[in-house]
Formats: structure tokens, C-alpha cells, sequence
């Protein structure tokens, strides 16, 4: 991103972290809560994805591009959660313990 301050790229720089906070929280509500099912969220996953391959790849807007590349990719990682909830329990519980691992070490090696 050549030309842009270090405040315009804060979301580019930091949307892993984000995407991975987001994915943790919507993996875990999804498999505790018996009232937000699994297709919910693979039906999200499928609209944050589609919408982002038709506006967020073509935004001229860098800040949208960003947002929506976040919203779509924590979305396709709650529903590789979801997925392996449904097959393997403990398995969605270990991703869960991993994704919270690196968002934290993500965010303590952050100046």
C-alpha cells in the first residue's frame, strides 16, 4: 500500500487479528447456543463470502475492501468450527483454544 499513513492501514494491518476475534466469538456462541444452528452460520458464511467477491474485491474504497475482506474471512473460519462441531466436538473446542492462542499472541507481540 504505497502512499497511504500508518492510520489508513490500520485495518489492513491488523484484519488477521480481527477476522480470528471475530471467527473465535461466532465458534463458540455457535456451538453452545442451541438457538443459532450451524446452517446459520455457514448461510452467513455463504452471503459475507459472495459479498465480498462482488463488492469488497472491486471497492475503489481501501477501508470497505478491508471490512469486508474481515467480515468474509472470520466468517468462512467459524464455519470450519462449525463443521467440525458437527463431526468432531472436542476438535471445534481445540481449533477454538488454537484461534484464541494466536489472536493473543498476535495482540502481545503488538507495539
Amino acid at each position: 500500500m504505497t502512499g497511504t499513513s500508518k492510520d489508513a492501514s490500520h485495518p489492513r494491518r491488523r484484519r488477521w487479528r480481527f477476522a480470528g476475534g471475530i471467527a473465535l466469538v461466532e465458534g463458540v456462541v455457535v456451538a453452545l447456543s442451541p438457538d443459532i444452528s450451524r446452517w446459520t452460520a455457514i448461510a452467513l458464511a455463504v452471503a459475507a463470502l459472495v459479498l465480498y467477491a462482488t463488492v469488497g474485491r472491486k471497492a475503489r474504497s481501501r477501508t470497505l475492501h478491508d471490512i469486508l475482506w474481515i467480515f468474509a474471512c472470520s466468517q468462512a473460519l467459524a464455519v470450519v468450527m462449525a463443521v467440525l462441531s458437527f463431526f468432531f466436538s472436542w476438535l471445534a473446542y481445540l481449533v477454538a483454544a488454537l484461534i484464541a492462542l494466536v489472536v493473543l499472541v498476535l495482540l502481545v507481540v503488538d507495539r
